[in-house]
């Protein structure tokens, strides 16, 4: 997985808990390693908490992007649920001859 650096001024980043946030500042600040931010595109999938404590802190943001996985898990369930479908209505109309 490739880590980019991205300024938080160019994330969408929702936060919930201030005491999970300074936690978060703590550790960093303190040089802890800490897991990059998963984002797709510009919205923070998972890690808006640290995205929000390096904000806070002004350094830029540790992000993985996620957008081709999940797409092409997006698409291959789609796949899947046609095959179903049309399988299934495929195999109950030859029954019904």
């Amino acid at each position: 997985m490739k880590i980019e650096y991205k300024s938080p001024q160019d994330l969408q980043i929702t936060v919930v808990d201030n005491e999970i946030i300074r936690g978060y500042m703590k550790r960093i600040q303190e040089g802890e390693q800490v897991d990059p931010v998963r984002v797709l595109g510009t919205r923070v999938k998972d890690g808006n908490h640290r995205a929000a404590a390096y904000k806070l802190l002004g350094l830029d943001v540790p992000t993985i992007n996620r957008g081709i996985s999940n797409t092409n898990s997006t698409r291959m369930k789609s796949i899947v649920w046609l095959l179903l479908f049309f399988g299934f209505s495929f195999q109950f109309d030859r029954m019904l001859r």
